[in-house]
């Protein structure tokens, strides 16, 4: 399948980015009110920006901001603060030419991430509660180590690594196997309480028998996710007319607003987003799901409607 080429074009203005839509342009770059080589262009404010973000996404389109001047070691600070709005509001790409500031701004989330712990942080030492972070990124795991006993990290279902599969009833051969995983290991636990202070586990219901380990554990019901990735079965379905020709989508189209992807009904599975969902139709209630759980009973259910 040949590659599309995207169509860029510059806006010195809104009017201008407004023309450059309603001409077929797939995205549109422009300066905001700092940082940019064009200093003498209509660059919008950051109310100016926001609203152009927002237009050009009611579109379907993409907008890119111009960070083109080099920029100074003592002006980075403004940097962050000056970003942090558009991010937020779904900028879609900055184009640099200082390598510095290209460095700087693949650590701006973690950067923003830090800066909203220290928010959530502060919120409960004044209100003299803790609050329970689930993490599903080493990353974020290794930034809260330490920083605060008030903001208690919780192993997330996509780093509780196991088997998951709605066809497994359907499948011969011993499956006693799949009943553990990684956490029914003593020491990973202990590895995980002494480096990262994490005692809680989360779990997915998945209609077959589980052995959860000792300890606190979360039990998720009734979707779990089988599988993600980047490469979207229903963006290759919708513009290729088969979901086997899989490709990158640089440029998502978010047909999943409008779509999903279906599966034969005694699989009790769905396509979502980038990622395949099962459904565990037994209910907390049913005797059935409390005699697939052995090992430790978990001591939360958490309902996903």
């Amino acid at each position: 399948m040949k590659k599309k080429v995207e169509i860029l074009a510059p806006a010195g203005s809104f009017d201008s980015m407004k023309a450059a839509v309603a001409a077929g342009a797939d995205a549109v770059y422009m300066g905001g009110s700092r940082f940019g080589a064009r200093a003498y262009a209509e660059n919008p404010d950051e109310m100016g920006m926001l609203e152009a973000i927002n237009y050009v996404h009611l579109h379907g389109r993409q907008l890119y901001m111009t960070v083109n001047t080099l920029v100074k070691e003592d002006e980075m600070d403004d940097l962050y603060d000056y970003l942090l709005p558009y991010y937020q509001a779904g900028l879609d790409a900055v184009i640099v030419q200082d390598m510095g500031v290209f460095s700087y701004i693949r650590e701006f989330m973690l950067l923003s991430v830090g800066k909203l712990l220290e928010k959530v942080d502060n919120w409960c030492c004044i209100h003299g509660v803790n609050v329970e972070i689930v993490v599903n990124d080493w990353a974020m795991a290794e930034m809260l180590c330490g920083k605060t006993s008030r903001l208690r990290p919780v192993l997330g279902t996509l780093l509780n690594k196991r088997k998951k599969d709605p066809r497994m009833k359907y499948k011969s051969g011993d499956t006693s196997l799949f009943q553990q995983n990684s956490l029914n290991a003593g020491f990973y636990r202990d590895f995980l309480a002494e480096e990262f202070h994490i005692h809680r586990y989360e779990w997915e219901s998945c209609g077959y028998p589980q052995e959860l380990p000792p300890g606190k554990n979360s039990l998720h019901l009734p979707f779990y996710q089988t599988n993600t990735s980047q490469y979207c079965p229903l963006y290759a379905l919708c513009t290729t007319g088969d979901r086997g020709i899989q490709q990158l989508a640089e440029h998502c189209p978010k047909f999943c607003e409008k779509y999903a992807l279906l599966y034969p009904e005694h699989l009790h599975m769905a396509g979502r987003y980038n990622s395949l969902f099962g459904v565990d139709k037994t209910l907390p209630e049913s005797t059935e799901m409390w005699k697939n759980i052995k090992g430790t009973k978990p001591d939360r259910i958490v309902v996903n409607i």
